[in-house]
């Protein structure tokens, strides 16, 4: 039995913003990367006759197509699998669209964003994947490379054919985002917004390129003791979870353990948690800010 592409599954999570979509949840999830509670894609119509909601007058194209998943977490995919008179088709359908909906309105909250960056210090690759492809952006040639335990720094000339690649592709792309410098911005009513961000971050727990490599470091999910960099704004204090595979390249691994553990880093990431004296940020891509009309920067 074939089963979604892997174009079709990017589009999926982009759509869903990376959360589950059962009604009530929007938990954030994660792709196989270790990294958190692990996304699933569910059918609509089951995948086979015999299976939940399960019926014979679907073609497989159309049955595999991003119409026909959505994605849960692990709790609720069970759910409305195991229920499937609860969970109809009809029922799954509607909390689908409801949740795309949601998704489409908290990322065009803000104004358009540009890549004012004079380097790539960071690029949360699968984040970023989804957020293209549910606006139909692809990658070729990539996937081997980017699906797989290395760290960027390890995929030789990949690397620079991935950094070029997303670097034409930054220099285009215009999303919406808010300014972390605006006093609404940091409101439970903007989880899952994208957040722009510009000026000073104290660094902590970044391990040093050698300590990063392959599979000798891995993620606690505890964001406190996980790599971070953050800054206290109007009384929060701002954490961005920092995943070492993500980082680019030595020089970025000095930039983000820099003496005293302060730096200058400009971005954009996505409001994933806003609690009473802090939030927490999932940085899509760092880099060093770029003076206007230098680096890879566009003006408005």
């Amino acid at each position: 039995m074939s089963k979604p592409t892997s174009q079709t599954i990017k589009v999926l999570w982009g759509r869903s913003g990376g959360r589950c979509a059962f009604p009530g949840c929007r938990l954030e999830l994660a792709p196989l990367d270790g990294s958190g509670v692990v996304g699933e894609v569910a059918h609509i119509v089951g995948a086979s006759p015999d299976g939940p909601r399960g019926r014979l007058d679907m073609a497989e194209q159309e049955l595999h197509g991003v119409a026909n998943l959505v994605l849960l977490c692990p709790t609720h995919h069970a759910i409305v699998d195991s229920e499937p008179n609860s969970w109809t088709e009809e029922n799954l359908r509607h909390a689908k669209s409801d949740h795309e909906v949601w998704v489409r309105a908290q990322l065009s909250k803000g104004f358009l964003w540009y890549a004012n960056l004079s380097t790539i210090h960071y690029l949360n690759v699968p984040r970023l994947l989804f957020n293209f492809a549910a606006e139909g952006i692809f990658f070729e040639h990539l996937d081997g490379e980017l699906w797989n335990k290395r760290d960027l720094r390890n995929m030789g000339l990949g690397l620079a054919r991935l950094l070029l690649q997303f670097e034409q592709v930054l220099k285009e792309w215009r999303p919406g985002a808010l300014d972390l410098e605006k006093f609404t911005t940091l409101s439970p009513e903007n989880v899952g917004a994208r957040i722009r961000f510009e000026g000073t971050f104290r660094t902590k727990n970044v391990p040093g390129p050698s300590q990063a490599c392959g599979d000798t470091f891995s993620l606690s999910g505890d964001f406190l003791k996980d790599p971070h960099i953050y800054k206290i704004y109007r009384g929060h204090k701002v954490y961005m979870p920092i995943d070492p595979r993500w980082i680019t390249t030595a020089t970025a691994f000095c930039d983000f353990c820099p003496p005293g553990g302060i730096n200058q880093f400009a971005g954009l990431g996505l409001l994933k948690l806003m609690a009473a004296e802090y939030a927490v940020v999932s940085p899509l891509v760092i880099g060093l800010a770029s003076p206007r009309g230098s680096g890879f920067a566009y003006s408005r």
